[in-house]
């Protein structure tokens, strides 16, 4: 995948896909930093966003950056709520920063575009169950 990524850009250095493969080999590496970097000059390149919003969050959870990493899956999950991978992403980074009362909020919304997802079902009754012990504040 380096290689490949190298000959893209090479010969188009503002390929969004180019910069894709860069962010991808990098994540591999555990170069959080620099997949960030790379999957952000993809997005601006016109890269498949959902891919490579999903493939950004991972880089930020990576180099500890919750916050960052939130506002990116949160994104793909309201737009794609049949993306599992992503709802996973969330669960688990909004659990870390114990955004419950969001996480419960999120996943009202995508149980009620997908009603039938057990998955989001135990999603949203463990988020509610965190949120009700959780401590006012």
């Amino acid at each position: 995948a380096e290689a490949l990524a190298e000959i893209v850009l090479a010969g188009e250095p503002e390929s969004g896909e180019g910069w894709f493969l860069r962010g991808s080999v990098a994540l591999r590496r555990d170069a959080w930093n620099d997949a960030t970097a790379a999957f952000d000059r993809a997005l601006r390149l016109g890269a498949n966003a959902h891919e490579t919003t999903v493939a950004a969050g991972m880089a930020l959870v990576g180099a500890g950056d919750g916050d960052g990493a939130w506002e990116r899956f949160r994104g793909v999950v309201e737009a794609h709520p049949e993306d599992d991978r992503a709802l996973d992403w969330l669960v688990r980074v909004g659990g870390a920063l114990e955004r419950w009362e969001a996480l419960v909020q999120v996943l009202d919304g995508v149980a009620a575009r997908r009603p039938e997802s057990a998955v989001v079902r135990v999603a949203l009754t463990t988020a509610r169950q965190h949120l009700a012990v959780a401590p006012p504040g």
